[in-house]
């Protein structure tokens, strides 16, 4: 049997038949298959491969190769514990099923689980039924945008493969790169393999392919929105051409400068806190301008990048200062019940989020999301369940994917009828 994107693997302990646990993991299988056959997934069982004593070819292929895994952890059992480590290490969909009270493996906790109670009580497994519903539908999407992914990875490695055929190069020769990975090829057009590379997130090829890009990007303009490109995956060579850039061209108004900078201070601040320094040289004097306007793009910048530091106090004083200059813009408030939040500051944190929604954010699913987790903090569930509500509506994804997890299920009250 080959695995394919539709087909769901059941890692389960495979029990005497009179056993208890045989008993409480064929309820789970009929939960499974029934949600299963209602997304269009055919469902095979490691009991029905051959168990897990021996883990063979089969079971390593459906492992690696099945859309969608499902590890019925049930009395710990240390075959399904090791299967379930292979999927993790494949980095591929997959989905948690434990006894309400377990302690989370692996040491960490996972943020696609569901947990049951006495599965002979039907409003239990109508309540595991509908968990499992909401798994499977943002799984399915997650499974499906990595096949996507994976078939652009071999479309390109064929166009390289017949660009290096037409070119005349030896194929099988060693990778100019050193590594088994395959990069964007250096021949032909380079600038299309860094948009491949800047595409794939793969910051080191695409720094090396900017290099070679350089040459052939004429105009200024040209080479600084490839810097840009690059400083927004979190380049430090990008970042660096950025900051240089705008060193041997003060003639930027504040506005395009401000707008300049805004792709990479996240990753100054995250990542590169020996570069902050040089950021803030240029956005200070921007922040000292009269005009309000231009003043406040300047500091809304140098606010984003000290939370990205983990300067919270300076980006709650950054923030209150912004909010005492201009109170209708919802993204300020925005920002600062991200930062209140980050400092415990929940109340605070709830009256900005509050001024947030009465802007007219009701349908930004970042503002929603936010405002969700901030009414749980204040036990305000009804509030909470209000705008998830909304959520799924205007940003069903985005919902699917806060009700991966099981703490935040329980409290907006997916496990309940």
């Amino acid at each position: 049997m080959k695995p394919e994107i539709s087909t769901c693997f059941v890692i389960a302990p495979v029990p005497d038949d009179a056993s208890n646990t045989r008993k409480e993991t064929d309820k789970l299988l009929w939960a499974i298959r029934n949600v299963a056959l209602k997304h269009s997934f055919s469902v095979t069982t490691s009991r029905e491969a051959g168990g897990l004593s021996v883990i063979t070819d089969e079971i390593r292929d459906l492992v690696i190769k099945s859309g969608l895994c499902v590890s019925i952890l049930t009395e710990n059992d240390p075959n399904v514990f090791y299967v379930t480590g292979l999927r993790h290490g494949a980095a591929k969909p997959y989905v948690h099923l434990m006894r309400r009270g377990s302690a989370v493996p692996f040491g960490r906790k996972s943020d696609s689980a569901v947990f049951y109670g006495d599965l002979d009580s039907f409003e239990e497994m109508m309540s595991l039924t509908e968990s499992l519903e909401a798994l499977f539908a943002a799984q399915k999407e997650k499974a499906a945008e990595l096949e996507h992914r994976e078939k652009l990875d071999i479309i390109l490695d064929v166009l390289e493969e017949m660009s290096a055929k037409m070119d005349g190069l030896k194929l099988g020769a060693p990778s100019p790169w050193g590594g088994a990975e395959p990069e964007p090829s250096l021949e032909g057009d380079p600038t299309e393999a860094f948009l491949v590379a800047v595409a794939r997130a793969d910051v080191s090829a695409a720094e090396r392919l900017f290099e070679k890009a350089l040459p052939m990007l004429v105009a200024s303009r040209q080479r600084l929105a490839a810097a840009r490109k690059l400083a927004n995956i979190g380049s430090a060579v990008g970042i660096d051409y950025v900051l240089q850039h705008y060193r041997e061209d003060s003639d930027l108004s504040p506005a395009d400068t401000c707008a300049l900078l805004s792709g990479l201070v996240e990753h100054v601040g995250g990542k590169f806190p020996e570069k902050i320094g040089a950021v803030i040289a240029i956005l200070d004097p921007i922040a000292m301008s009269e005009d309000a306007s231009v003043s406040i793009l300047a500091l809304n910048q140098k606010q984003r990048l000290a939370y990205a530091a983990g300067r919270y106090e300076e980006a709650m004083e950054i923030i209150e200062s912004v909010l005492g200059m201009v109170d209708d813009n919802p993204a300020y408030y925005y920002n600062a019940s991200r930062i209140y939040e980050k400092l415990n500051l929940f109340q605070k944190a709830r009256a900005a989020v509050q001024k947030m929604l009465a802007l007219g954010t009701m349908t930004d699913e970042n503002h929603l999301s936010q405002a969700i987790d901030v009414y749980l903090e204040t036990n305000d569930l009804d509030k909470a369940r209000e705008l998830y509500a909304l959520l799924k509506k205007h940003a069903p994804r985005k919902a699917a994917n806060k009700a991966l997890d099981g703490e935040f299920r329980r409290k907006i009250g997916l496990l309940k009828r």
